[in-house]
């Protein structure tokens, strides 16, 4: 998994195999030629988890099994189109994520998911 810019979809999410056939992107997650800038990538639980961001949600936590189908908003801090430009992620004890994110009451602080 890689972030990769072109000019119809800005910077989002990519795969690759190691071959040009098999080399794609995964979703335009802020769709049309805006970028969602896929940051943090981080593989966790059989999933790639990452910051990104959208005009609907925001930028915020998302999961990925590698397919547009399987790629979704995992945590959404600041509920609707507010983001809170959450960083640093962070596997703990196989489990958890720790991130850091802002929220207009605290500021940021850090945040803590749980998976099963």
């Amino acid at each position: 998994y890689f972030t990769a810019t072109d000019v119809e979809h800005g910077m989002e999410l990519w795969s690759s195999d190691g071959t040009a056939e098999g080399t794609e992107m995964i979703l335009d997650i802020n769709p049309g030629d805006s970028s969602s800038n896929p940051s943090y990538l981080l593989e966790f639980g059989g999933y790639l988890v990452f910051a990104a961001g959208n005009q609907v949600d925001g930028y915020e936590i998302w999961k990925s099994d590698g397919t547009t189908e399987g790629t979704e908003l995992l945590y959404d801090v600041m509920e609707g189109s507010g983001s809170s430009g959450a960083t640093d992620l962070f596997e703990i004890n196989g489990n958890h994520i720790l991130f850091s994110a802002y929220t207009e009451s605290a500021s940021y602080e850090p945040w803590l998911i749980t998976l099963e």
